[in-house]
């Protein structure tokens, strides 16, 4: 079963995948061995490594966070190259995972 989340009001589908080289929704030529998931805005598909239940939960955390900010354009989250500010998604990825797992929600996706 697939997990459904929406970001901006579009439903993106969340695979747990366990080939790493499945990761990429294109055919990039090098995989980044560090890539834990990846979005694809236009295919609507988040896709995370499987690994751990503690890792995957706060890799998709990261995903979306990520999201939120761009699809939102959260300028005070974004520097002056238009990239998201990586440490402060992975703060609030970390914050918002040990939150839920104190709550007992350890997964998101299947």
């Amino acid at each position: 079963m697939n997990t459904k989340v929406k970001i901006g009001g579009i439903p993106y589908i969340i695979k747990i995948v366990e080939d790493r080289n499945k990761i990429c929704h294109n055919d990039k030529e090098e995989i980044n061995q560090n890539l834990s998931g990846e979005i694809d805005y236009s295919k609507q598909s988040i896709r995370i490594l499987k690994t751990s239940p503690e890792h995957e939960l706060r890799s998709i955390l990261h995903i979306i966070i990520y999201s939120i900010i761009t699809e939102y354009g959260i300028r005070e989250l974004i520097d002056d190259n238009e990239n998201c500010l990586k440490s402060v998604i992975n703060q609030l990825a970390l914050g918002l995972a040990e939150v839920l797992e104190s709550i007992g929600i350890t997964k998101i996706a299947e």
